[in-house]
């Protein structure tokens, strides 16, 4: 089973890991709302693709959905999940290289920003002017 949020290239490069008869849950949005081709040879033999609209689904089954969180939850706070994926620790002085490194989307796993009590403010520079943000559209 592999659980994708990547878009592009990296759907049909994923769907090439998976085992025959193996389950494919694509949780992105971008490359279905931009009508995105994907080949039918990806899905040799007996691979299922599934995409997750979690918010319609939500809405279409909000008990169902409610329900699986729940159990989700509980099974966190028993320790039943070993985490599998590779994670990267940033300090708050690397931020700027996280977030370069975040938007190139080569990278695999997660980052976590390791924020601690300080008496030294984040230093963020923005390398956009106001002006700039309103007229590209620019948002955090």
């Amino acid at each position: 089973i592999i659980v994708n949020s990547l878009s592009g290239h990296f759907i049909s490069e994923s769907l090439k890991l998976l085992a025959p008869y193996g389950h494919f849950l694509e949780l992105g949005k971008r490359d279905v709302y931009a009508n995105s081709k994907l080949s039918l040879l990806s899905l040799r033999p007996g691979i299922t693709f599934h995409v997750i609209d979690a918010v319609t689904l939500y809405n279409y089954y909000p008990e169902k959905v409610r329900t699986l969180l729940e159990y989700i939850s509980d099974m966190c706070h028993q320790e039943n999940f070993e985490l599998l994926m590779p994670f990267k620790i940033f300090e708050p002085s690397q931020i700027q290289d996280a977030f370069a490194t975040y938007t190139k989307a080569t990278h695999i796993g997660k980052f976590v920003v390791r924020v601690c009590q300080s008496d030294q403010p984040l230093q963020l520079h923005n390398s956009h002017t106001r002006q700039q943000q309103q007229q590209q559209g620019l948002f955090v």
